[in-house]
C-alpha cells in the first residue's frame, strides 16, 4: 500500500486541532431546529440555553414563508397571527429560559410555515442582579 509522506501526520494534526477547538465553540442551544404546532393547540415554547462563559442577550425574528426549502419566499406574518414573548431574553452563563409562541390565526386546514431566527448578542455590561438583603 502506497502512502504519500506527511499524509498520516497531516491527518493526525488536523484531528488534534479539531479536538482542541471543540471546547471553544460554545453558543446558543435551542434543541431541535424544527418544531411544529399541532392544529388543536395554540401555544408552544422553545427552551434557550446560554452555553457561553459570559452573559448574552437573545432575540428572535419571525417571518412567514410559503414553503420550507431553498427557494422560500419570506413575508411579514399577518398582524397578530403568530405572537411571541418575551421580545428578548438576558441570560447569564449556563442559564436557560423559554420563548413562548402563540398562534392566533385562522382555524382551517391550511398548513402555515414560519422561519424563526434566534439571534445571540454578546454583552459585557450585563451583570447578575442580586435581591436586596436587609
Amino acid at each position: 500500500m502506497f502512502r504519500r509522506r506527511g499524509v498520516t501526520l497531516t491527518k493526525a494534526l488536523l484531528t488534534v486541532v479539531c479536538m482542541l477547538a471543540a471546547p471553544l465553540t460554545q453558543a446558543i442551544s435551542v434543541g431541535n431546529l424544527t418544531f411544529s404546532l399541532p392544529s388543536e393547540t395554540d401555544f408552544v415554547s422553545k427552551r434557550v440555553v446560554n452555553n457561553n462563559k459570559s452573559a448574552r442577550i437573545y432575540r428572535i425574528a419571525i417571518s412567514a414563508i410559503d414553503s420550507p426549502g431553498s427557494s422560500e419566499l419570506r413575508t411579514r406574518p399577518v398582524d397578530g397571527e403568530l405572537l411571541f414573548a418575551p421580545r428578548q431574553l438576558a441570560l447569564q452563563a449556563g442559564e436557560s429560559e423559554y420563548f413562548k409562541f402563540y398562534y392566533h390565526g385562522p382555524r382551517d386546514n391550511r398548513e402555515r410555515y414560519y422561519r424563526v431566527s434566534f439571534r445571540e448578542v454578546p454583552t459585557r455590561n450585563l451583570t447578575k442582579t442580586q435581591p436586596n438583603r436587609r
